[in-house]
């Protein structure tokens, strides 16, 4: 008689013995569980800022350091209430500004976030773009046509559960880490 086949092992069998592919199961189970928070606490290593910081530093040095010991409390702070808003409300700000006060407050408030974030996906277009140029030499404008059509071509065609990974793998190392990696060797 033929003999049927065994079913495969069980995952955590395979994994036995095998230490370097138990820790990346548990990385991988912890990095699900971060999610959209993850990227949002990368969400300040934008392009724009990046390029003010290096500008910045270029210009100063560490002379305006000491202006992290005087930001930092407000800055966690903020994100501080923001969540606990969110935890206590299950709504977010929107909602919570609908909710305590007149329309015309929402209205206005939408309207500033929405007009901050455009100036803000224009700086990181523009720094991307110049980025691209230094780094290959074609024209602004080709790099920031190409660049913009690409991320619109993405969120429009991929499925968000695929496009979410992708914005975490680039929140976990993001691209300007692998240009620094790649050009500090010819620094040298």
């Amino acid at each position: 008689m033929a003999q049927s086949p065994q079913p495969a092992s069980p995952p955590a069998q395979q994994y036995r013995g095998n230490r370097s592919a138990v820790l990346l199961k548990d990385l991988k189970k912890l990095l699900g569980k971060v999610g959209p928070g993850f990227i949002t606490g990368a969400a300040d290593d934008d392009p724009s800022g990046v390029a003010t910081y290096a500008q910045t530093g270029a210009i100063f040095g560490y002379s305006q350091l000491w202006l992290v010991w005087f930001t930092s409390p407000f800055m966690i702070v903020i994100q501080q209430m923001c969540g606990r808003i969110g935890m206590v409300t299950g709504k977010g700000l929107a909602g919570v500004i609908l909710d305590n006060y007149p329309k015309s407050v929402l209205y206005v408030t939408v309207s500033l976030l929405v007009v901050a974030n455009t100036i803000n996906i224009g700086a990181d277009l523009g720094a991307m773009a110049s980025s691209a140029q230094m780094l290959l030499g074609l024209p602004f404008l080709f790099w920031l046509v190409l660049i913009t059509g690409s991320i619109i071509a993405l969120e429009i065609l991929v499925p968000y559960k695929i496009y979410s990974r992708i914005l975490n793998a680039h929140s976990a190392c993001p691209p300007s880490c692998i240009v620094f990696l790649v050009l500090l060797p010819q620094q040298s």
